[in-house]
């Protein structure tokens, strides 16, 4: 029988490799566990500081916007830290959470992977992922949104900003909910044309004929 470890059960790990400064950890990939926003607070103060994790994966674990605040602020400046990955596929932290992470991912250049996929994030998540992806800071080249609810008006706010973004070179935008407006369409295929760095899109599942 399968048994989620929940909050509980990682917070003893967690506690022992930081009391013995444990260096060798690169990835902490926790699926399933339902661990909610307690386990996200556990992770969010182990990782504050630390520059040896490089991939962070909390997939499915039941965390909501409340638990993207102390993961915000993993990537805030007053820390060092050596993410290049943040997976955070299927909870539901929507717009919020994802304006609470980006608080501290606005002002970092070394993560390059970025996944929010079915996080219930809506077009009020665009502001957010602006400050994310703006070209001053970041550093990422690969985001994955599929599966969101950001519609045309929430694309249509992202596409300013991606045709000025030299970094990025592949983007998901698959099932989100936009498309069957032509002016939408030509602005897409307007950023295809004058973004020579961005290259990969998909784009599955919309009204994008």
């Amino acid at each position: 029988v399968w048994e989620e470890v929940g909050a509980t059960g990682i917070a003893p790990f967690f506690a022992c490799v930081k009391e013995i400064a444990y260096i060798h950890l690169r990835a902490i990939r926790l699926w399933g566990i339902d661990c909610g926003d307690d386990g996200a607070d556990i992770v969010g103060n182990y990782l504050q500081g630390n520059t040896t994790v490089r991939v962070l994966e909390l997939t499915d674990c039941g965390v909501t916007s409340r638990g993207c605040q102390p993961l915000g602020k993993v990537f805030d400046p007053e820390f060092s830290t050596g993410l290049v990955e943040l997976k955070m596929d299927f909870n539901k932290i929507g717009s919020k959470g994802l304006a609470s992470l980006a608080l501290g991912i606005r002002h970092n250049s070394t993560l390059t992977d970025l996944s929010l996929s079915h996080c219930e994030i809506d077009a009020a998540g665009a502001a957010p992922l602006i400050e994310i992806l703006t070209p001053k800071f970041s550093g990422i080249k690969k985001v994955d949104l599929k599966s969101n609810s950001l519609g045309n008006e929430g694309v249509r706010e992202l596409l300013p900003m991606l045709k000025l973004n030299k970094t990025m070179d592949s983007i998901c935008l698959a099932d989100n909910k936009f498309g069957e407006d032509p002016t939408l369409i030509n602005e897409l295929s307007n950023l295809m044309v004058t973004n020579k760095t961005l290259k990969s899109y998909d784009l599955k599942n919309n009204g994008v004929y």
